[in-house]
């Protein structure tokens, strides 16, 4: 599955060209979204404001709820990952959820072996959070206990989100996303009824159109469900044993939804573009069975060339 990520891919080239700026670095400030709602804000701080010192700020969205978990240490989860050393709770410029800074004046900057895998890190912060609740989820189904832990909403966009709900056996993702228009609803069901039809080995999926699965209708009772798909996603035991493989899984799943709408947009391209061909070739096709009419020389009766006044 193709991983989509328009802002972090945007995190990635700033803080790249940032890092190998050898001479006077450039003022930094920028402002952009990915499809899944998160902001990131990279600038510089200080007054005067010093080039060195760099914010990267993220504001987490729908995300948000699992940093505000008591049961889930997200800063504690993110220890291992090379970017825990820069995260900041507050300070000047810190106003965001997540708050990294780099100054590339300091020590712990100037040591590093390798800037790409502290840059990379960063551009994952969100499936790191993610991981920080589910990583729990698949170590109680691994050792089934009893009492798994509680379901987690994520409110993706305002009618769209991911219902996380951990069983004994499996962790299952309901996903709702909604059409913008009626060709993009019917277009769409094709593609999530080819997902529950596919029978392949890896995760089961169960697709509804119209209706949200009855295990979890009480959850999405208030939600419009005109122009609105569910998705539900099972994770099993084979799926997730690893945490390499969790890992994974975490980022595919978090991608499904811009996976799908991706894909969507890309048929209805095509689609469009081979009905615009097809048009140009009907027009060109009546062009050539239009009748021409013969033009012939007219001749008074003396036998000269008749010439029309205009």
């Amino acid at each position: 599955m193709l991983v989509l990520d328009t802002g972090s891919n945007i995190l990635k080239d700033i803080l790249t060209r940032r890092f190998s700026k050898s001479s006077k670095p450039d003022l930094v400030m920028a402002t952009f979204c990915d499809y899944d709602g998160l902001t990131y804000n990279i600038a510089n701080i200080g007054n005067p404001v010093d080039r060195n010192k760099l914010v990267v700020g993220i504001d987490l969205s729908g995300f948000k709820v699992i940093l505000e978990r008591s049961d889930v240490d997200v800063k504690k989860f993110v220890e291992k990952y090379s970017y825990a050393p820069f995260w900041q709770d507050g300070g000047e410029g810190c106003s965001h959820d997540i708050n990294i800074l780099l100054d590339f004046e300091s020590d712990a900057i100037k040591s590093l072996s390798n800037p790409d895998q502290l840059i990379n890190d960063i551009a994952d912060i969100k499936y790191h959070v993610l991981a920080a609740y589910l990583m729990p989820c698949c170590k109680e189904v691994f050792e089934e206990t009893p009492k798994p832990p509680t379901p987690q909403m994520i409110k993706i966009r305002a009618d769209e989100a991911i219902y996380v709900r951990p069983l004994s056996d499996q962790i299952e993702l309901t996903y709702r996303t909604k059409f913008d228009d009626d060709d993009d609803f019917e277009i769409g069901k094709v593609f999530i009824q080819e997902f529950s039809e596919t029978r392949v080995a890896g995760p089961g999926v169960r697709a509804f159109v119209g209706k949200p699965p009855t295990e979890v209708a009480d959850v999405f009772a208030n939600y419009d469900n005109s122009r609105a798909a569910y998705v539900v996603i099972s994770l099993r035991q084979q799926v997730i044993s690893g945490e390499a493989k969790q890992m994974n899984a975490i980022k595919l799943c978090l991608s499904f939804r811009n996976y799908l709408h991706y894909h969507l947009k890309c048929s209805k391209a095509y689609i469009h573009s081979r009905m615009r061909a097809q048009s140009s070739h009907f027009i060109k096709v009546l062009n050539r069975a239009l009748p021409t009419e013969e033009k012939s020389e007219k001749k008074t009766m003396s036998g000269r060339s008749f010439m029309p006044q205009a």
